[in-house]
């Protein structure tokens, strides 16, 4: 909302990946306690932009999503992607179109 961009939190016991995983399990649990809300505004966008932390919260056991997590660039990249992800998602909910 300030034009700033959007930063993660710091990791405490110096792993940035374990960090993250926790932040975006946290993410996913209070998404999916309203799961129906976050996906009746435009769910195929919400669910596009979901995916970075759906993938590296390691709740899922899906088989993609393991292969990103178990690949260390793709996993970079999905991190790289949440600020934008989550930029996108604020504004799809409080500036549509």
């Amino acid at each position: 909302d300030m034009g700033q961009a959007l930063e993660l939190p710091e990791p405490e016991d110096g792993d940035p990946m374990n960090a993250l995983e926790n932040w975006c399990a946290g993410f996913v649990d209070v998404f999916l306690e309203h799961e129906d809300a976050w996906l009746e505004v435009n769910e195929k966008e919400t669910a596009d932009l979901l995916v970075p932390m759906l993938t590296l919260s390691g709740l899922f056991e899906d088989e993609d999503f393991q292969k990103v997590r178990n690949d260390e660039k793709l996993a970079s990249q999905m991190s790289d992607a949440i600020p934008d992800s989550l930029t996108d998602l604020y504004l799809l909910f409080h500036a549509p179109d």
